[in-house]
């Protein structure tokens, strides 16, 4: 049964052939698993054109010093 969630429709359809061996089209997977099980599709999120890529990488390395600071000062001796 598939969960309410959201689904990846490709991982499906070569899921029915190898084990109920039905070999459908993504039309019907798509068409079964959004309309009658009212399950939501995966979609990318969007990506703002403007970025600047140079401020992002530089984001992501004080994100993670700054992360692995707090996890070294936060280790918990065993007793």
């Amino acid at each position: 049964m598939i969960k309410k969630d959201l689904v990846a429709i490709k991982k499906y359809a070569p899921w029915l052939y190898t084990v109920h061996n039905l070999d459908v089209t993504y039309k019907v997977v798509h068409d079964t698993v959004r309309y009658r099980l009212k399950a939501k599709l995966k979609v990318p999120r969007r990506s703002n054109v403007k970025k600047d890529a140079e401020a992002e990488a530089e984001f992501k390395k004080r994100t993670a010093r700054a992360v692995l600071k707090d996890t070294a000062s936060h280790k918990v001796s065993s007793a």
